[in-house]
Formats: C-alpha cells, structure tokens, sequence
C-alpha cells in the first residue's frame, strides 16, 4: 500500500508511540536512572515522543552546552514561544535580585505597599506577605477566568476575597503575580532606579547579564505585564534561564544573585512540598506527582514526602511549567537543562518523557 506524504508521517508517529509504550510497560526505560554514557539515541527517543504528543521543542543543555535540538511540527526556531505559566519562574530571580538591592523583604507585608488592602475587616490581606504571594499560599483564589478577560487585572485582584487565611493553603492562583508585579512595579517607583516596571527591572538585573534577547511579555489594557503566564520567547533564549538557575543565580563566572537566594526558591512549603518560590520541584521519578493535578485541586496542608526534609533535601527536578505542557527541567545531578515547546495533549506525561530522557 502507498501512503501519501502526510499519511506516512502519521504511521511512523503511530509506530513510535508504540514502541515507548511497549519500552515503558516492559521497564526497558529505568524510572531509577544511572547516568549514560552517550545518551543521544534517548535524546531523540524523547524528542519523538514531544513530537508525536503536539510538541514544537526539544532543547537540550550539558554541561552548558547544547547536545541536543530539534523542532517539530513546523515551529521555527526563531519564533518566540509563549511560555505560559513557565513565565512565573522569572519571579524567583525577580524577588532575589530586589531582596539584594534592598527593594524588598520576603516576610514583609504585601499590604505595606498594595495600601488599598490596609484597614479591609472582612479579610486578613494585612497578614499576607511577598513570600505567600511567591509560593502561593497568600489565599488568593483562582479566578484565572475572570482576570483574563479583565481590562484592569490589578482592580479586579485588589477586590478578590480570600478563600483561606494566608499560608495556610497552597492555591494555584495568577492574582499571586498581578499583585507581584504590582508590589515590584510600586518599590522601583519609589526607590527611582529608573526602571520603567518590573518587566525592566527583570531586564536590566538578570536577561542582559546573561544576553537574553527578545523577551516580549503580553500585559492589560493599563499596562501591567501578566508575570504569571504572559511572557514569549524562543527556545535558545529561554533555556539561558534555566542554565542560570541550574548554576545558581551565576553566569560567566559572576554571581548575578545571591546563590543562597536561588537555592530558596528550590525549598517547597508546608502547605505544598512539591511548589517552591514560583516553580514546581520533584523528588521521585517513579512518584511523580501530576502538575495539573496540583495546579487544579486543592492541596491538603501538611503532608510528608518519604526521606524529603523541607530546606535540607534537594529536589531531583526543577521545574517551570505552563499550559500546553510548556516545560523546563532542571536536573542538577546530571548537569542537564531540559526544554519542551508544545500544544495541549491529553496523552502527555513528564514522568513518561523524563524517563526517556534519563535513559
């Protein structure tokens, strides 16, 4: 039988999905890797599962340097990508740099500068800090709907009531980086760095030291930048980032950051192990907990994770993460930067895809 061009890509993309199902289920593909020693042919094993899975992206760094790239289903290289909610991870180094430049404290109170939450009785705003907002516990709720189609996102955050005492709680919530960015946008206005908001600060202090080119970063219709799912840029240029949080916070032999700073953002909560300061971590392949199950559902306060002790275990991964399975992992016992561009897929799994990856 002959098949036309189209239907031939689709019965080698049907083949390949079978043969890493069939690896996956017979355990050819270690969920408790060891290091390989040239481990291309699982580079490209994986790419094919992005690629069968509406993937654009596959980017991989070692050591630093780029062993592995390719793009798929007609995405250019030279496009900007909208990173999603991958964009809220440039808020770690964000608060680090301004934590440096004495612009802000993690433990001060939010309504310090968001004023218009001071003297509010019927909720506790006045006791949320910057550190809530980061990591997500501020008891803000997730409203994502309502925020998107807002003119004015900081209006409608500053009127959201709380659904838990701040802290108490891990809840998914973009109204967390409106009032972020605000409090930032707030702090360089009145310390007059010269910075125009936040979106330069972040600029001036972290992507021109490491020569990221091209960031655009979508924003309403009064200007504030979404610092929660808003930002675009191309793979080459993104993945910088996340070489510069794997070295933490240093490039080029300079420390931009404080790396103890970095290494913060790393720590998860109590109310949520698994999100640190704006970006997800792992510790356990073969237990791999589902972002968007997280992301989606209200997490139960509290809970241990076996042989993980909160600011002593490192995470086995760290991860940026946005919709469409927009993705960058840091893997720092291998020394290894991954990135995945793609479009929503229910069959998508990260546990599936890391395990191709680790070999």
């Amino acid at each position: 039988m002959l098949f036309t061009a189209k239907q031939s890509k689709h019965v080698r993309r049907l083949t390949l999905a079978l043969l890493i199902v069939l690896a996956l289920s017979a355990g050819s593909i270690n969920l408790h890797p060891q290091a390989q020693s040239d481990p291309t042919e699982n580079y490209q094993l994986a790419a094919s599962y992005s690629s069968y899975h509406n993937g654009d992206a596959v980017l991989i760094l070692q050591d630093g340097e780029i062993v592995y790239e390719d793009y798929q289903n007609g995405y250019s290289r030279r496009e900007p990508h909208l990173l999603a909610s991958g964009t809220k991870s440039f808020s770690c180094a964000i608060a680090a740099a301004a934590v440096e430049d004495g612009l802000i404290s993690l433990d001060e109170k939010v309504a310090d500068t968001l004023t218009e939450w001071q003297g509010v009785t019927k909720f506790p705003y006045e006791d949320m800090t910057v550190y809530q907002l980061l990591t997500q516990t501020s008891g803000l709720p997730n409203d994502q709907g309502i925020l998107g189609q807002a003119k004015d996102r900081l209006k409608v955050t500053l009127l959201l009531p709380l659904t838990f005492p701040p802290g108490e709680y891990f809840q998914y919530a973009p109204a967390n980086y409106y009032a972020f960015a605000t409090v930032m946008n707030r702090k360089l206005e009145a310390a007059d760095t010269g910075d125009a908001d936040v979106i330069a600060y972040l600029q001036r202090r972290i992507f021109d030291p490491l020569e990221i080119k091209g960031f655009d970063i979508r924003r309403d219709s009064l200007d504030l930048p979404n610092l929660a799912a808003g930002g675009l840029l191309t793979a080459r240029e993104w993945i910088k980032y996340g070489q510069f949080i794997l070295q933490r916070g240093m490039w080029e032999g300079e420390q931009i950051v404080p790396e103890e700073s970095i290494r913060q953002c790393f720590v998860g909560t109590a109310a949520n192990p698994y999100y640190a300061m704006s970006m997800w971590v792992e510790y356990n392949l073969k237990e791999w907990i589902p972002l968007e199950v997280m992301a989606t559902q209200l997490i139960a306060p509290n809970q241990s994770v076996d042989g993980v002790t909160l600011g002593e275990t490192e995470p086995t991964f760290v991860i940026f993460a946005g919709e469409g399975q927009q993705r960058m992992y840091i893997i720092p016992e291998r020394n290894l930067v991954v990135l995945r561009f793609g479009r929503n897929d229910s069959g998508w799994s990260d546990a599936d895809f890391l395990s191709i990856i680790m070999g």
